[in-house]
Formats: C-alpha cells, sequence, structure tokens
C-alpha cells in the first residue's frame, strides 16, 4: 500500500520547518549531454552531472522569514523524511543552495511562500534516518544499521541537524563487519558543535564494512538528527 505524506519531517539547516509546509518535492537527475556523431541515425545522448533540487511551499510567519530570507539556506543540509522522521526510516538530503524564496497571496487567505533549493557538490542522497532525538543529555551510540559495503565509485554520505543546542556535541559515523560493533572503526568526524546548524560530510573511500551507527559525544542538552546514505 502506498504511504500518505502526514507527519513528514523537513529539516532545513538547524530548524525543523515541518510545520511550515503543506508540500515537499525531491528531484533527483541528471544532465543531458548531446554526444551524437557523424553515423548516427538519431541523436545520441550520453549522462552528464547529477542534479538535485527540492521544491516546498507552506504558510509563511515570521519565525520563518528570518530563516530563509536573504537567502540564509547556503552551505546548509536540507534533508526529507516523507514518513515521520523516525530513526530507521528513509531520508532524501543535499546540501544545499538556496535559489529562491517567493512569498505573496491573496487578502482574507493565509499568506503563502515558496521555497526552492539546489543541490550544492552533491546528489539528492537517498538516505537513512540515523538518530533523530530531543533532549539529549548524555553520550552514547545510535542504533546499528547494515546499510552495505562502499564499493568502487560509491560515496558515503552523511547530515548533521542540531535543532537545539547548550554545550558541546561530538558525532562521528562508525562503521564494523558486526552488528554488535566488537572492532568500531571511525569513518565520518563532524565538527564540534554548539549552536543550532547543520553539517554535511562526504567520504569517498572504500570499505568492506557492512555495519554503520552514529557515536556522541554530549556535554549539556541537545535536539539533533543524523542521517547517512551510500549511492
Amino acid at each position: 500500500m502506498p504511504d500518505i505524506l502526514r507527519d513528514s519531517k523537513i529539516w532545513a539547516g538547524g530548524y525543523d520547518i515541518s510545520g511550515d509546509l503543506n508540500s515537499v518535492t525531491g528531484m533527483a537527475g541528471v544532465e543531458e549531454k548531446d554526444g551524437t556523431a557523424f553515423g548516427h541515425l538519431a541523436r545520441g545522448y550520453l549522462p552528464g552531472l547529477q542534479t538535485a533540487n527540492i521544491e516546498a511551499a507552506g504558510y509563511w510567519r515570521l519565525a520563518l522569514d528570518a530563516v530563509l530570507q536573504p537567502f540564509g539556506l547556503q552551505d546548509e543540509a536540507v534533508t526529507i523524511a516523507p514518513l515521520t522522521g523516525a530513526a530507521g526510516e528513509r531520508a532524501f538530503f543535499v546540501r544545499a543552495t538556496q535559489g529562491k524564496y517567493d512569498i505573496g497571496g491573496e487578502v482574507g487567505e493565509v499568506y503563502p511562500f515558496e521555497l526552492s533549493v539546489r543541490g550544492k557538490d552533491t546528489p539528492l542522497v537517498r538516505g537513512t534516518v540515523f538518530y533523530n532525538a530531543t533532549g539529549v543529555t548524555a553520550s552514547g551510540n545510535g542504533t546499528a544499521y547494515q546499510l552495505g559495503t562502499v564499493a568502487t565509485g560509491q560515496t558515503l554520505y552523511a547530515a548533521l541537524h542540531v535543532l537545539s543546542a547548550s554545550g558541546s556535541l561530538d558525532v562521528t559515523i562508525e562503521r564494523d563487519s558486526a552488528e554488535g560493533f566488537p572492532s568500531p572503526l571511525t569513518t565520518i568526524t563532524f565538527n564540534n558543535m554548539s549552536a543550532i546548524g547543520s553539517q554535511l560530510m562526504v567520504d569517498t573511500s572504500e570499505y568492506s564494512n557492512d555495519w554503520w551507527r552514529a557515536e556522541f559525544t554530549v556535554s549539556g542538552t541537545f535536539d539533533f538528527v543524523v542521517v547517512v546514505g551510500i549511492i
């Protein structure tokens, strides 16, 4: 059965803007390059660079305006979690360059807005929510997920959204060959966070380990989300 979009989560930088939106679309594509040469009977196209775009629309409010204007989502991670945003669910994310922020409507109607962001040096990554919790005060590990190995030509992507911050937060992505993580190895290390915001990290190395998890060290209280994908 198809899923109904009811409790979707959209994290933009250090903000959860889900409650301001009523529609969101993630688009992944590839540039079509004309490779037609003499002797061809029809146009021949070759795949060029990947493209990513997220379009969203919703209802304007002053607090949201402070995030989006003037084009506030630059080099920030933007993540769409179509179901509820819980750990283990599918998510799609990208490093954003905000390209459009349109506001305006008709008299007597709720004030609408439209938002568009494009991927900057990243495709639209199909990933998994590794961790999503509020009021985190203790260090620990997230659930282990068997995402698979990172083979030749593949890339590991990881996004961190810090939605509330008081103190110091360090997050890493670990890998191992077994679910219990008998010999964990650190793969990605996010920069220390002491304020709301986001990071998107990329690792192009090959890894034969197929189990992955988020590890975090907390001093204070944080709300944060970790999303990881291999493509």
